[in-house]
């Protein structure tokens, strides 16, 4: 990057991958005075959960968590009682005629 001038090109790794024993500062995985990476923010600890699933599995759970809801709305439709009362009965085949 020509931006930051001699500053050290170091691997866009994140600290999630670091084993969480053997640092300095155990919290932030990090030794004193190593060299932060340019976009630190970004690879610290504290920025998004890596997530190592692959397309495949990620798309396999979805399908069966989508699958279960359908099931189980599909089962609240099938057994849901009725109205325990008569259905209101409208003259001239239920106002057909009159409402056109």
């Amino acid at each position: 990057d020509p931006l930051i001038g001699d500053y050290p090109n170091l691997p866009f790794e994140s600290r999630l991958n670091r084993p969480p024993l053997g640092w300095e500062d155990q919290q932030n995985r990090v030794n004193l005075n190593e060299t932060l990476h340019e976009e630190e923010e970004a690879i610290s600890v504290w920025s998004f959960d890596l997530y190592n699933y692959k397309t495949s599995t990620a798309l396999k759970s979805l399908g069966i968590f989508f699958g279960s809801v359908g099931l189980f709305a599909i089962f609240l439709a099938k057994t849901m009682p009725e109205a325990p009362m008569e259905r209101k009965a409208y003259p001239y085949d239920g106002l057909r005629i009159e409402l056109g």
